[in-house]
């Protein structure tokens, strides 16, 4: 991974809403989850509006997505961090 590409992903992470996120189902009745940040500001929102619409391995999937994005968004950092660290400890690679 290039410089560049680690910059690129460090200012995704700056301009993201802060984490951590966690993943919430949708307390109005209706079947769905949601992604939210530490403020229980919703990041991202899917509902059903019909029991047609979603079946259950779809919210399985969309479940699987959340949990994915809240985990990458509170690890993202620290891993960036520890590449630079990695590196700064040992700028030449052998190969």
């Amino acid at each position: 991974m290039t410089d560049a590409e680690l910059d690129r992903l460090e200012q995704l992470c700056d301009m993201a809403t802060g984490g951590p996120w966690n993943i919430g189902r949708n307390l109005d009745g209706c079947r769905g989850l949601s992604l939210v940040g530490p403020t229980f500001v919703t990041i991202c929102n899917i509902e059903e509006d019909k029991p047609v619409d979603f079946d259950d391995p779809t919210l399985v999937q969309i479940g699987a997505d959340f949990a994915f994005m809240s985990a990458a968004r509170s690890a993202l950092p620290a891993l960036l961090a520890e590449v630079r660290r990695l590196r700064a400890d040992q700028p030449f690679v052998v190969g």
